[in-house]
């Protein structure tokens, strides 16, 4: 099964105990296909650098990273380009279309996110989305 991740989950999962990490540990340990797109990796790395630059686990994160970028299937932006157009008028904020633009090019089971932009989509889409809790919950039911 392939499930792609946005940046929030990442983040999560790399600083904070919880589903998110729970849902790393999974990809790490070859459970599920991890899937990531480009504009994600460098959005992590770019936040890792303002927000947690003093915090005790950044060196570890950045390490974990780079492991995790190694570990899952790379969506490029140029194949996201071709969904780019439509992803911008299916959600509302234009910094996410680069996100919704490579989930819907890469086609995975499940799209993992925590931001509600995703959940309030403008056009219908043929994605699951869902938050880390949800997904592994609906994992637990099969």
């Amino acid at each position: 099964m392939r499930v792609m991740l946005d940046t929030n989950i990442i983040l999560s999962g790399l600083f904070f105990e919880g589903n998110e990490r729970k849902l790393l540990d999974a990809i790490f340990h070859n459970e599920f296909t991890g899937v990531v797109s480009e504009t994600t990796l460098r959005e992590c790395a770019s936040v890792i650098g303002r927000k947690f630059s003093r915090h005790p686990k950044e060196k570890d994160a950045r390490r974990l990273l780079s492991l995790l970028e190694k570990s899952m299937e790379t969506i490029e932006d140029a194949v996201a380009e071709s969904q780019l157009q439509f992803a911008k008028t299916a959600i509302r904020h234009a910094n996410d279309a680069p996100i919704l633009a490579a989930a819907l090019a890469s086609k995975p089971d499940y799209f993992i996110t925590g931001d509600p932009d995703f959940f309030h989509l403008t056009k219908s889409i043929p994605l699951k989305i869902v938050t880390a809790a949800q997904f592994l919950k609906n994992m637990d039911q099969t």
